[in-house]
């Protein structure tokens, strides 16, 4: 009996806790579509998004949808993020008024339609054509976020890849490593992807000095990339030893000593750790490959080569 009361107070308990937060939903959900304060419109939609995970909020994003027009940049801003969370959370598709967001006149409202956008795996009809044109974006984050955007809505449609292609060329590092990746995704090649790792990899530099500046940040960033595209190139050596060696041995001729050094490098830290590359790699001509690095004009690879213990034992 005792359990029993037990199960109907915690009933009740639910129900009278669900009762408060659909209350406290309608209420911000009004305070949305009040035309008085933008601070009070931006709070609300804050409120709404930190309970996205709540099956109820989808009776706001009517309101949401409309303040998606508001003259207010952060009330635009917040409500991106709010339709966002909210539809992605509930497992609802991707309405193409988000998509439409990334043309926003104001960059943060921009940089959050591309973020809260590009957690969806599917995009609806008419979205392919704004993505392309964030690809052109002077937008930098815009151009970020566009290969995985066009990887998702595009896959590997001959004009999706020309656009990464172009991409991966941009001055700007987030956006070439970007669709570097996304390149990847969509056409597996690899001798393109382990040059791509073996230059990342080569840029890594140790963080000196104040970790707020914005060269430190940036180069922090690019240490990540790098340490995740380690973990890449093994997975690779493991799925694809042959491809991957062939494509080793080709940064090891490289006209750029710095990747001729790093494609050594990497050679000898996969030989060490994965014992199936071993073969594809002697097979591909690894000796021959270190043969003429033995002779290269530049110290730095004869270094790399030297202490790679790739080098035949001295007779």
């Amino acid at each position: 009996m005792r359990g029993y009361i037990f199960q109907v107070l915690a009933a009740a308990a639910v129900i009278l806790s669900a009762g408060r937060a659909s209350a406290e939903l309608e209420e911000w959900i009004r305070a949305v579509q009040q035309p008085g304060k933008s601070s009070e419109r931006t709070a609300a939609l804050v409120a709404i998004r930190g309970i996205a995970k709540d099956p109820q909020t989808l009776s706001a994003v009517p309101a949401i949808l409309s303040c998606l027009r508001d003259k207010e940049a952060k009330v635009r801003e917040e409500a991106v993020a709010a339709l966002g969370s909210i539809l992605y959370l509930q497992k609802q598709p991707c309405p193409l008024a988000l998509v439409e967001m990334l043309n926003d006149s104001d960059a943060d409202v921009r940089l959050a339609a591309s973020t809260y956008g590009g957690i969806f795996s599917e995009y609806p009809e008419g979205s392919l054509v704004i993505f392309k044109k964030a690809a052109r974006s002077p937008d930098r984050n815009l151009r970020s976020n566009a290969p995985h955007l066009l990887k998702v809505a595009g896959g590997n449609a001959p004009e999706v890849v020309r656009i990464m292609q172009e991409l991966a060329d941009d001055p700007d590092w987030q956006v070439a490593n970007n669709a570097e990746i996304a390149l990847w995704h969509v056409t597996k090649n690899v001798e393109r992807f382990t040059l791509f790792c073996l230059r990342s990899i080569a840029a890594y530099r140790p963080v000196e000095g104040d970790a707020a500046k914005a060269e430190n940040q940036q180069q922090a960033i690019r240490n990540l990339q790098a340490a995740s595209l380690v973990g890449l190139l093994k997975q690779e050596a493991r799925s694809q030893p042959v491809e991957l060696s062939r494509a080793l041995l080709k940064g090891c001729q490289h006209p750029t000593p710095e990747i001729r050094s790093q494609s050594i490098r990497t050679i000898a830290a996969l030989r060490k750790e994965i014992e199936g590359i071993k073969r594809p790699l002697d097979e591909a001509g690894l000796q021959n490959v270190v043969r003429t690095l033995a002779d290269d004009p530049e110290d730095e690879v004869r270094l790399a080569l030297s202490n790679s213990g790739l080098l035949p034992p001295p007779r």
